[in-house]
This record gives C-alpha cells, sequence and structure tokens, in this order.
C-alpha cells in the first residue's frame, strides 16, 4: 500500500466497523455507504445520520477523497432524493445548503450539516443521500447511498 491509499482505506475499514444501526441512549445512529460514481472512483465515502431536535436529521459525513483536479477550494453540496442510487426522483426533496469548504485535497475530509427531515421519516421512505461536486466543477454526483 502507498501512503495515498492508507487514509482511504482506514476510512474504509471505519465505515465498514460502523456499517448499519447503532444505538446511542434513546437515539439511533444509520451509517450510510455512499458509493463513489463513475466521476469519483476509487474513493470512499461514510454518513452517520442521527436524530437531533425539531425533527431534524444531523449528518455527519467523511469522504476519502474527490476527483483529481477538482478546483480549490472543494465545494461539496449534499442533497437528500426519494427513490434509489440505482433509480432517483428528478428533483432532489431536501437540499442541505451549506456545502463542505476545504482548501485541501487531504483525506479525509469532514462534512457536517442538518436535514430538515426527521431521521424516522428518512429511514421509512425510500430515500438516497447524494453528494455533488460544485458547479465549478460541472456539478456532478460524487458519491451517492441509500438511507434504510
Amino acid at each position: 500500500l502507498t501512503m495515498n491509499r492508507v487514509p482511504s482505506l482506514a476510512l474504509l475499514v471505519t465505515a465498514g466497523l460502523l456499517s448499519g444501526v447503532a444505538t446511542a441512549g434513546d437515539h439511533q445512529v444509520v451509517n450510510v455507504a455512499l458509493n463513489a460514481t463513475q466521476y469519483n472512483t476509487g474513493h470512499v465515502a461514510s454518513a452517520l445520520l442521527s436524530p437531533t431536535t425539531g425533527n431534524r436529521t444531523g449528518l455527519s459525513i467523511v469522504l476519502g477523497g474527490v476527483p483529481s483536479g477538482t478546483a480549490l477550494p472543494v465545494h461539496i453540496d449534499t442533497y437528500i432524493y426519494s427513490g434509489t442510487c440505482e433509480r432517483m426522483g428528478p428533483k432532489p426533496v431536501y437540499e442541505m445548503n451549506q456545502s463542505m469548504t476545504t482548501r485541501s485535497m487531504s483525506s479525509p475530509m469532514r462534512l457536517s450539516t442538518i436535514a430538515p427531515v426527521s431521521l424516522a421519516a428518512l429511514r421509512s421512505g425510500g430515500y438516497v443521500l447524494v453528494l455533488r461536486a460544485g458547479p465549478m466543477d460541472g456539478s456532478v454526483n460524487l458519491f451517492c447511498g441509500n438511507i434504510t
């Protein structure tokens, strides 16, 4: 393994250990494995979803990388669509407009945001989490994960 692959491998191992549903007190924490799209092959990511106050869901996302040539600072937008990664709805159901901005491409990159919907609703309705490159990088989907 080269030094560049070690952080990605560590992220993959961590994601595997956290996969599924964990319980923290009375609150569930759901891990969503985020699969790289054709625009971001070779990278890994994972999101932890947890209930917050006011019927909202906290998202803590760790990314193992973005495509080479991505403009700095890196911009990643987060969306929730209905459907599955293979068959998404035509428009996002929820847009988390706080995009991740980082001045470094070193991994892992971290993003935290809030979705304006309860975790229970997300888990019961057939939704997917999508991470998309910013407009300066073509607004292409980089990662997608089914919320279960």
